[in-house]
């Protein structure tokens, strides 16, 4: 029983070694940005996707009632541009379906141009 108790602990303490081993690969990804990306780039990433996503729903009102103007459809398709560049940036954040979220949104959008 002893010799039980014994190997689970030493199982126990080697997952943890091998957490925290993971933890501090991850920190160290954070700091060169190797696939994650530095926190301010993330916040600005969310502040440029929600107004996006704010023009995108007036462009979407203003299509589907009818009102499109070369202006407008020029503008659509900047935006589209913009955002499918977002995707490699985003995919690692907690982003990704408010980027997902936005695709769906041009492509509706689209339907009605």
């Amino acid at each position: 029983m002893k010799k039980e108790i014994r190997n689970k602990l030493l199982e126990a303490e080697k997952r943890l070694k091998e957490k925290d081993l993971e933890m501090d690969r991850q920190t160290e990804e954070i700091k060169t940005g190797k696939d994650l990306f530095i926190i301010g780039d993330v916040a600005f990433l969310s502040n440029r996707l929600a107004t996006i996503w704010n023009r995108l729903i007036d462009i979407y009102w203003d299509v589907k009632n009818g009102r499109k103007s070369k202006q407008l459809i020029a503008e659509f398709h900047e935006i589209k541009k913009e955002v499918e560049e977002m995707r490699s940036k985003i995919r690692y954040t907690d982003l990704w379906k408010r980027w997902k979220a936005t695709m769906n949104l041009i492509k509706e959008i689209e339907s009605y141009l």
